[in-house]
């Protein structure tokens, strides 16, 4: 209610703590306001809002209830806007007193309102009463108010009174809650707690919408009162900054502006690589690693990787059945461990990393990136990275063949080290890699010294992948160029439970690509007609063109001979000239790499003296 704080809550909830949201999801907004929670849901899992035909699809539906009746019909003002009419269903209901049916939700959050409910006890046993059985309870509870004291100050010195109107001070301990949802039914709570950011366009704003909900007298406001509003407020407003509460809000400000120097758009995909110190202890101790956010990149939608159709749904079968409840009981009650892992294998430039990141965008995961060429990283590292990596996330292995340490362990016995050394596999760059760490100078990319500092076996990968201490709930995902260079232990069943072949684009698969780089968004759309007037190259077409254009496309090109990288160069090289991609189709084919790209009078010249 105040400063968007309870949407800021659950933005981080719905996005880092609780396991993905999947599709026909049933979600109850307890104390949803104006809609909080829901909007946290939704901008997350936008696709819950598209329309769809199939008979087969489930729909996700989100009952958004409060008590206040005023913000009901605020809710249900701002819906046809939003397009949430066909899946936000918004009612005035007590939380005490819900109106579902038992074990009909898979989802139920309790928004603060545990401070101001009659019976919270009856509140939360509601929450479980209806929440089926595997289903996700989420109540939010404050552990602290920066402005508590300010507020104490200001009450006690105009109303000889402390605390405040709505909140008991036993629900800012975290333990009372636990114990109150434990009495309510729940059988495994976690306590996880966030800092929560107060957003408004000035201190005066917030400080009146502060007061204006804890500021009141525990008998309700008197006329008196009401007319010395301003002054009250105002005195309100010296204690906060008394408290240094500006600066708080400043530090929040700049904690917000963490992503190159701008707030991070709402629909990220986070990708961690790991950082390293080396120890100033005893070299016995060797070196600390730990996960580091890379960067933040927005999501990548699963049509943009152009794949054979069928390796793509069984890979988005899999995950769904991983991510879903049954999925979760089914593994929990067969004794066996809940892991999932893939082995991507093909060429360098085919896709294997896009459909990794493609995967991770669409199931909302974080990916954690691990680089076991690293100096200095051993067993014991790889031990530690692999079991502190969150509970729903895709760890990214790339490249294993090229794995210099591990290459050479398994090399030993046929040679020592230095004899069996060669120079590392090309490495899979396409337009999804990441970097990783810089890597020193020498042969290989590593000084002699630094590669005898990475200890790496085989046996602690397989140990960190599937040991007794590994961890549970996350998928694996390693690619390879070549899959006849890597141990059969690495890649069995079990660690590698499917293995995806990629190979270079297929004619079909070239034109599916023509059409995808040169349908809906455009290459210069957002342009001034003065801009556009400097690049004549420019073509005019409509998505209608495209098909044929497409189909010409992939009967000219080669099949099986091109990776979709050089492919995707080649487009963004034409990216506004449709016409002329297909033209010069031919030439390209010649020797992709070394083709450059005429210009138009070049172009022009050639037709005339023809």
């Amino acid at each position: 209610m105040i400063g968007n704080s309870t949407l800021d809550v659950a933005r981080k909830y719905v996005a880092d703590i609780i396991p993905p949201i999947m599709p026909g999801s049933i979600i109850h907004d307890n104390g949803c306001g104006v809609g909080a929670v829901t909007r946290a849901v939704l901008e997350r899992y936008p696709e819950f809002l598209t329309k769809t035909t199939s008979s087969t699809t489930t729909t996700t539906t989100i009952y958004a209830t409060d008590i206040n009746p005023e913000f009901i019909d605020d809710l249900k003002a701002s819906m046809s806007g939003l397009g949430w009419e066909d899946v936000v269903k918004a009612s005035t209901m007590p939380a005490e007193n819900i109106s579902l049916a038992d074990a009909s939700l898979t989802h139920s959050f309790t928004n603060f309102l545990i401070f101001g409910a009659r019976d919270p006890q009856k509140a939360a046993s509601e929450a479980y009463r209806t929440l089926s059985e595997g289903g996700v309870a989420v109540m939010t509870t404050w552990t602290t108010l920066p402005h508590s004291d300010a507020l104490d100050r200001t009450r006690e010195k105009l109303y000889g009174e402390t605390g405040l109107p709505h909140i008991k001070p036993e629900w800012f301990n975290p333990s009372h809650v636990e114990a109150l949802m434990k009495e309510a039914g729940f059988e495994r709570v976690e306590v996880v707690q966030a800092e929560c950011g107060l957003a408004s366009k000035s201190l005066d704003t917030w400080i009146s919408m502060a007061w204006s909900w804890m500021g009141m007298p525990r008998g309700g406001w008197t006329p008196r009162q009401e007319s010395e509003w301003e002054a009250n407020s105002n005195l309100f407003k010296q204690e906060c900054l008394k408290s240094g509460f500006e600066e708080t809000l400043s530090r929040r400000k700049d904690k917000r502006l963490e992503y190159h120097g701008k707030e991070a758009p709402e629909n990220w995909l986070d990708i961690y690589c790991f950082s390293w110190n080396r120890s100033t202890a005893p070299a016995c101790l060797g070196n600390t690693h730990f996960w580091n956010r890379s960067q933040s990149r927005l999501r990548r939608p699963l049509s943009t990787v152009i794949l054979n159709q069928q390796q793509k749904d069984t890979a988005v079968d899999d995950i769904v059945n991983f991510l879903s409840r049954s999925g979760v009981m089914w593994h929990k009650e067969k004794g066996l461990p809940l892991r999932l892992g893939y082995l991507f294998s093909g060429p360098p430039g085919t896709g294997k990393s896009s459909l990794a990141f493609a995967l991770a965008s669409n199931f909302g995961l974080p990916v954690y990136m691990i680089n076991l060429s690293a100096p200095g990283l051993s067993d014991n590292d790889i031990e530690s990275l692999f079991s502190s990596v969150p509970r729903h996330c895709i760890v990214l292995l790339e490249d294993v063949d090229a794995t210099q340490p591990l290459s050479r362990k398994l090399a030993e016995s046929k040679s020592t080290v230095e004899e069996s050394y060669t120079a590392p596999p090309p490495v899979d760059h396409d337009e999804e890699d990441v970097p990783l760490l810089p890597l020193p100078p020498g042969r290989g990319g590593k000084r002699a010294s630094e590669r005898r500092g990475n200890t790496v076996t085989l046996s602690g990968l397989l140990n960190a992948i599937d040991g007794v201490a590994a961890s549970e709930g996350r998928i694996l995902i390693m690619t390879t160029n070549h899959i006849e260079n890597l141990d059969e232990a690495l890649i069995r069943t079990g660690r590698a439970d499917r293995i995806v072949t990629f190979t270079h684009a297929t004619k079909q698969q070239a034109g599916e690509m023509f059409s995808n780089a040169y349908t809906g968004a455009r290459w210069g759309h957002h342009m001034s007609r003065q801009a556009v007037s400097r690049h004549p190259e420019m073509e005019e077409w409509e998505d209608s063109d495209i098909p044929p254009l497409a189909t010409e496309f992939a009967g000219r090109i080669r099949g099986g001979e091109f990776s979709p990288a050089l492919l995707q160069q080649y487009f963004k090289d034409f990216r506004a000239e449709p016409r002329r991609a297909v033209r010069e189709l031919d030439s390209w084919m010649e020797d992709p790499r070394a083709y450059r790209k005429p210009s138009l009078r070049h172009e022009h010249t050639a037709a005339v003296a023809t």
